[in-house]
């Protein structure tokens, strides 16, 4: 009955419905428990109610953590202005353990059909789990464009708190991606300083990165001249020649940009 008043958008008739529930379930269904409060959580958002929203994830959170209640709360946190908690609560998002072993151990090594069959079925497992990362990701992603302007002073501070944040976790190899849209942030915004000279955008170090992460950003925008005569210099600096002359020759083709040499 709850999720019908739901779908109806009868939000305190769901609630009341969902409550009488979670009063008949012990606890020892904690699943299902979790999941109805979840839902009253999500009706209170509908609602508007959020410190009774809050109220719901912060428990959830507590006491059986999960990628997509982690979100919510940061959604709450959000509506509500408060910076600290957010920041908080997306340190709690990035920890959530996602319980994913190393799938290398479970490829089949014995020419068993008895044991292959076995171990695909712990394959197919391990991938319904890694699955479950991709989606984590995707929200972490999220959560990071959607506070870096409201946890610090500005965008680019609080998107690199966001990155060193994913650093020291399980999902250090999402920083780059995250390094990435900074910088497709910055194109869109025409701040093209910060792309080609600001060392937390463009790894400045290393020529060979520097090549691979322009090379990533020229393929959201081809034919902006920055960009490509950072290509040509840094080509230029490693003594390929001819690369460096093809990146110049395309920023020539761009009108209204002059190419300095220095």
């Amino acid at each position: 009955m709850a999720n019908i008043y739901f779908k109806q958008k009868n939000y305190p008739k769901a609630i009341k419905f969902y409550r009488m529930a979670l009063d008949q379930i012990s606890n020892a269904h904690k699943e299902m428990r979790i999941k109805i409060m979840q839902n009253i959580g999500v009706v209170f958002v509908r609602l508007g109610q959020y410190s009774d929203a809050i109220t719901s994830f912060e428990h959830i959170m507590s006491d059986s953590p999960n990628i997509k209640t982690g979100f919510n709360l940061i959604l709450c946190y959000y509506a509500i202005g408060d910076r600290e908690r957010m920041k908080k609560a997306f340190q709690k998002l990035i920890s959530v353990p996602l319980g994913i072993d190393d799938e290398d151990k479970y490829i089949p090594t014995s020419v068993s059909y008895v044991k292959c069959l076995a171990k695909l079925f712990i394959i197919l497992y391990v991938f319904s789990h890694l699955a479950q990362k991709v989606l984590a990701e995707k929200y972490i992603m999220t959560a990071a464009k959607l506070i870096a302007p409201a946890i610090e002073t500005s965008f680019a501070s609080g998107f690199d708190w966001c990155v060193d944040m994913v650093k020291s976790s399980q999902y250090v190899e999402l920083a780059n991606d995250l390094e990435i849209n900074k910088a497709i942030t910055y194109l869109r915004q025409k701040d093209f300083n910060q792309i080609c000279c600001s060392p937390r955008v463009l790894p400045l170090g290393d020529p060979q990165q520097a090549i691979e992460w322009l090379m990533q950003v020229i393929s959201v925008t081809p034919t902006d001249p920055h960009v490509l005569a950072k290509l040509g210099k840094l080509h230029d600096d490693e003594g390929d020649k001819s690369q460096a002359f093809q990146y110049y020759s395309e920023v020539r083709k761009e009108p209204f940009f002059s190419l300095h040499s220095k």
